[in-house]
């Protein structure tokens, strides 16, 4: 840490700090690692005790900064450790804002040791020698202080670390079991004890759904059926592009109740989930504890004509480029017989009428 020119004022110590009451200007910050609602429930509730702080002793809440459902850890993305507010709150303390940093507890700053070095010194470089952490103001000045933020800091990082070894742990105890991890993929339905919670099982998703056409006619499927027909088409070479706007004209809805599109479709024609397999970061690794909705045969013949098509670069007309690309214009019905029959590789074929041949 080096002697830098601040604008802000001097406290002489912490009781000195203390004891100017409205004369100190202090600087609110909180942050949530998960808010899958966007509640902000996590965040409110720490810069309401920030705010409690603040008044407790007079001072003046100068800046509020926040990060919502962003994480601190170094085992998150990168894109979810991106913090605005935090970084903002960088500028200010540069700035001469504030005279006191105040944070619910250390983890909200930071779960990372270099971070902390990084703000500690920030701070003590700009002249923002005090620190409120859980009620308790610390003089980045006094040794003991220092060390006592330090050791909470250590204790942040140590924790997220061994929640992470603990969920790897956990995790790799699950891959090996084949047991599935994770949301329900389209297609299956998955069963847990009802008292444990524990994974049971997880079977076709053979929910009959009706849905009306705009000619007035109406088309049941099921969730399982539709996974069945994507392989059927992707198998003979029909375009990503060309199923989604096959299933948005019959009006069934994609996996997330919105319209399909080729994504949606590559997603689901590359997840080795469909075959029965365990995946980690979609590579199929162990046999999973349930059946695949299609033959380990189709499976890979899909992959093979999919590997073809990106070889081929982003402008290929068809799964496979060079060969025939078949656009299906015109679908009067496709019915896949039972389970039992289609886990045998069993299908009934469909009408549909060849517009384009290449």
């Amino acid at each position: 840490m080096t002697g830098m020119t601040f604008t802000r004022k001097v406290w002489s110590d912490k009781i000195a700090l203390l004891m100017a009451g409205t004369g100190v200007g202090a600087l609110s910050y909180g942050r949530a690692s998960k808010d899958k609602k966007k509640e902000k429930y996590s965040v409110g509730t720490q810069l309401n005790m920030n705010d409690e702080n603040i008044n407790r002793h007079s001072w003046k809440k100068v800046a509020e900064f926040s990060d919502n459902d962003v994480s601190a850890s170094r085992h998150a993305p990168e894109a979810k450790r991106k913090r605005k507010d935090f970084e903002r709150l960088i500028l200010a303390i540069k700035s001469g804002k504030g005279d006191v940093l105040v944070l619910t507890d250390m983890s909200r700053s930071q779960r990372m040791l270099a971070v902390y070095a990084m703000l500690r010194d920030l701070c003590y470089d700009n002249g923002l020698f005090f620190w409120l952490v859980e009620g308790n103001l610390y003089d980045l000045r006094v040794t003991a202080d220092r060390a006592s933020l330090g050791q909470q800091a250590l204790n942040a990082e140590t924790q997220v670390d061994t929640i992470h070894d603990n969920t790897s742990r956990g995790l790799k105890g699950q891959i090996d079991a084949g047991r599935p991890h994770g949301h329900v993929p389209y297609g299956y339905e998955r069963f847990k004890n009802q008292k444990t919670g524990a994974f049971e099982r997880q079977d076709f998703d053979q929910t009959s759904y009706v849905v009306k056409k705009e000619d007035g006619t109406e088309e049941t499927y099921t969730p399982y059926s539709i996974v069945r027909e994507i392989f059927w088409h992707a198998r003979r070479l029909v375009t990503e592009t060309a199923i989604a706007n096959l299933f948005n004209a019959r009006g069934i809805p994609s996996p997330s109740g919105k319209l399909w599109s080729r994504q949606t479709i590559r997603s689901i024609a590359t997840n080795p989930v469909y075959v029965g397999k365990r995946a980690h970061f979609r590579e199929a690794v162990t046999d999973g504890q349930w059946k695949g909705i299609v033959t380990p045969k189709v499976f890979h013949n899909v992959q093979a004509i999919i590997s073809r098509a990106v070889e081929s670069g982003p402008h290929a007309p068809a799964f496979l480029p060079g060969l025939v690309a078949v656009v299906c214009v015109e679908l009067r019905r496709v019915r896949f017989v039972d389970a039992q029959q289609a886990q045998a590789g069993q299908e009934e074929t469909e009408v549909c009428r060849v517009l384009v041949r290449r």
